[in-house]
């Protein structure tokens, strides 16, 4: 067998190589990890008050109260579909929280008067989210008018009142925001709206690993063609 190697396209081709190797080997190691998230019981939700002594975002709270301000909105998109997320004060356990109603898609909007009733009962379970700018992709919030991701602080001199934790806001597991359906709230989950399924990972580590292995087929293939690549001695 005798094996003379084109330098200029083993130069190219060795660094491709490593380098679908290395994005399958990831995306194998993103499905392992999602697969052990998603096998883990869930956990239970707490009161508000130990909540606060021990503040931990995704944490589960389970809120009872009634609405203490007009609502404000954060522009927002869920899988893909364009709205916004409805805030606005909420009392629980005698303390004022920022609380989130839901998301309501452009093309839904409708009804919102209901929430505007200080007598509605929220009763639901919800999560902590920290009040934080997501990453330097998402524009700066523009109070009054626009926001673009919660800023607890500037919410509240929009819709009057005042909050006892300006750190963290509350947003339902399960929404219905203005009697629509109930579905999942993908805010409230740290897979967030976003979120690849597992099998999905799997699919890309196959595909790149597909590509490797196809590159090594063409590369030897080239050489076979050339000449430069027998089983003859």
């Amino acid at each position: 067998m005798k094996f003379r190697p084109l330098p200029i396209l083993t130069i190219f081709t060795i660094p491709i190589l490593i380098i679908l190797f290395m994005l399958g080997n990831w995306q194998w190691h993103r499905y392992q990890f999602k697969l052990t998230i998603e096998a883990a019981p869930p956990s239970a939700p707490i009161s508000l008050d130990a909540a606060l002594k021990n503040p931990k975002e995704f944490t589960k709270v389970h809120i009872i109260g009634t609405p203490q301000s007009r609502l404000t909105t954060v522009a927002a998109t869920e899988y893909e579909n364009y709205g916004k997320r409805y805030f606005g004060v909420v009392q629980s356990e005698g303390k004022n929280i920022m609380f989130e109603y839901g998301f309501v898609a452009d093309k839904e909007m409708a009804r919102g008067a209901t929430l505007l009733n200080r007598k509605t009962i929220v009763d639901t379970i919800a999560v902590m989210r920290l009040s934080k700018k997501p990453n330097a992709f998402i524009p700066e919030n523009q109070p009054p008018e626009k926001f673009f991701w919660p800023d607890i602080n500037a919410m509240v001199k929009v819709v009057g009142g005042r909050v006892d934790e300006s750190q963290y806001y509350f947003t339902p597991i399960m929404m219905s925001p203005f009697g629509m359906r109930e579905r999942a709230n993908p805010y409230a989950d740290e897979k967030g709206a976003t979120y690849v399924e597992p099998g999905r990972h799997l699919g890309y580590a196959l595909t790149w690993w597909g590509l490797f292995i196809s590159l090594i087929a063409v590369y030897v293939a080239l050489h076979i063609k050339n000449g430069r690549l027998s089983l003859k001695k």
